[in-house]
């Protein structure tokens, strides 16, 4: 069967196997998507590139404008000043709402880098630097302080605790890293970064590392202990951030008479008492380790011994811290301004400001200066417990006759560690005013109310929860604000900045091999997780000499750098009066103590 003819359209030719079709002609090819994005992308990029140049330079030139124009002191220029040229406050959180939460992602992003990042990556460097080059090194001995009696002085001890002796045993002295060695063998002739199984810091800074021996330096170990409550107060102050294998430290300490930071340096040698019948010629405690004349260590860690001695070199020896003012010892390790409100016989707390006196004999030589502050109880109280929430470090002392029937110490210095009120129940309208007062000791106790075996704590679960009581004997103790004022002379305060700049990076384990990097790890979680440097960098404090308003430091509500806090259920402050609990004067119900 024939196929049908097929027509072809004109142009149309034919060959062996069938119709021949004309190429096609391709059409031009387009440019590729990508290409286009990537030159679209470099015009943007050169285009907010050359914004960001054109704004910076209008900014400079109006504020160069205005500082030329107008008068530095005139309220005109400080106003131009707060907000054009404000980036040193940025930094710090404290410049206007506006700019701290513009620039907030960037500035703690920044901090959080500048507190944890460096710390680790120097730790890792020194251990590496110690297992590489350790053996070319040398034991460092501080000729400027030398382990003799010419550092000593002429100790007389404390003269409030006759138990601790008056220092008048043969002194020897033994390095600090060298306490933990059970070996009575040669020393080793060169420094090794595993030779000592003493620590700088050994968990948590808290007050209980704080054990005073026989020298009469209650008033520096009570500022030790009033510090270590404050996280990262301590730890700020060491340069050498742990054991050295050379027994080589840097500690800051704050001179009042010059009115500047200065850096201590000092070797690790710490007097201790001489025992003849020992190969080591030291008299060793229970635990093996040797007793140490002055400031003892707590546990394993030394650096009560080292900040002891680092003050000790400050004033000119250790005699030389003998019998001194809490408050100045607080201002020296913190920098800050003190004060102390005395209980007058009229009843008020009147305030005298500390004034540094110079005096080339004696680098502690103060005295304080009336200011005309004056608070009664009820205010008082709540002045102090403002301080606190803020920052500043307490502290007690002035035991009156009746203290010591209680178990008080005279003539004795204190740390005032927690200002605070607390519910009598869950639902209750009724408060408690509490203080926690710790002895530098870390034995003795308050026996009056709420002291450590006072029943009041099982009749009253809800405080004793609220207020983590545990019944030990560690030197701390709370006491009800009333018993306070009838037993103390004085509080001593010293106001610190609480802002960005004062979060420090956790304690590094140091026998650890990854405790540098757990350390970063974990300060990044408090910081950003537990929201640590938000609430540092948009509540911060500013330490300040001037006096309180009533209506900052009586407000109901608001937010301090300890979080926010509510205060209008506190309708009725009661204390405990032989065995009644009273409000406002009058017997209000029976407690069953």
């Amino acid at each position: 069967m024939a196929e049908p003819v097929r027509f072809l359209a004109s142009g149309s030719s034919w060959n062996t196997f069938g119709p021949i079709v004309a190429p096609t002609t391709p059409s031009p090819a387009t440019p590729a998507p990508a290409a286009q994005a990537v030159g679209s992308d470099s015009s943007t990029f050169h285009w907010h590139l050359g914004g960001l140049i054109l704004f910076l330079v209008i900014y400079f030139a109006a504020y160069g404008v205005l500082r030329y124009r107008l008068e530095a002191d005139s309220p005109h220029r400080q106003l131009a000043d707060r907000f054009l040229w404000c980036w040193p406050e940025v930094y710090r959180g404290t410049a206007c709402c506006f700019y701290n939460v513009v620039f907030s992602p960037v500035i703690l992003l920044v901090h959080a880098f500048r507190i944890y990042v460096p710390g680790c990556f120097f730790v890792y460097y020194w251990r590496i630097y110690w297992c590489l080059g350790g053996c070319f090194s040398s034991f460092y001995t501080d000729q400027e302080f030398p382990p003799n009696a010419q550092s000593l002085g002429k100790v007389g001890g404390d003269s409030a605790n006759n138990t601790s002796g008056k220092s008048q045993d043969d002194t020897v002295w033994v390095r600090a890293m060298w306490f933990a060695r059970t070996s009575t063998g040669p020393k080793p002739s060169h420094p090794s970064i595993n030779d000592s199984q003493m620590c700088l810091f050994e968990g948590q800074i808290e007050a209980l590392d704080i054990l005073q021996g026989a020298l009469g330096d209650c008033w520096l170990l009570a500022a030790m202990a009033t510090l270590a409550e404050h996280e990262g107060a301590i730890n700020a102050l060491f340069r050498t951030y742990m054991v050295d294998p050379r027994g080589k430290y840097h500690i800051r300490l704050y001179d009042l008479q010059e009115k500047q930071w200065k850096t201590i340096t000092i070797d690790d040698f710490v007097p201790c008492v001489a025992d003849k019948n020992d190969p080591d010629g030291v008299r060793r405690g229970k635990d093996g380790m040797p007793q140490a004349s002055y400031a003892k260590p707590h546990g394993r860690e030394i650096w009560v011994m080292l900040l002891e001695k680092a003050m000790a070199k400050l004033c000119g020896g250790y005699a030389a811290i003998e019998a001194g003012i809490t408050e100045w010892g607080i201002a020296a390790m913190t920098g800050g301004s003190a004060w102390r409100y005395e209980l007058t016989d009229a009843g008020s707390w009147e305030r005298t400001d500390l004034v540094a006196q110079d005096d080339p004999k004696d680098k502690r030589a103060c005295g304080f200066m009336s200011s005309g502050e004056k608070h009664d109880d009820e205010e008082f109280f709540d002045l102090l417990r403002y301080y606190h929430r803020n920052g500043a470090v307490l502290c007690c002392g002035g035991v009156k006759p009746a203290g010591q029937e209680q178990g008080l110490v005279p003539k004795h210095a204190f740390s005032l560690l927690q200002v605070c009120s607390v519910r009598m129940d869950w639902e209750s309208d009724e408060y408690l005013r509490m203080v926690q007062v710790r002895n530098p000791w870390g034995t003795g106790e308050w026996k009056g109310n709420w002291s450590d075996s006072s029943k009041l704590w099982d009749q009253h679960p809800y405080v004793k929860r609220s207020l983590n009581f545990t019944d030990r004997d560690d030197g701390s103790y709370w006491m009800q604000w009333e018993d306070f004022c009838r037993y103390w002379g004085y509080v001593g305060c010293v106001d610190c900045d609480t802002n960005i700049l004062s979060v420090r990076p956790p304690i590094v384990p140091e026998r650890r091999l990854f405790g540098p990097l757990q350390a970063c790890l974990g300060g990044c979680c408090t910081f950003w997780c537990c929201c640590e440097g938000p609430n540092r960098f948009f509540v911060p404090h500013e330490a300040s000499i001037e006096q309180v308003s009533p209506n900052v430091f009586r407000k109901t509500f608001g937010c301090d750098p300890q979080g926010a806090y509510c205060r209008l259920c506190e309708r009725e402050m009661v204390h405990v009066s032989r065995e009644e609990l009273v409000k406002s004067g009058r017997e209000v119900s029976r407690a069953k103590a």
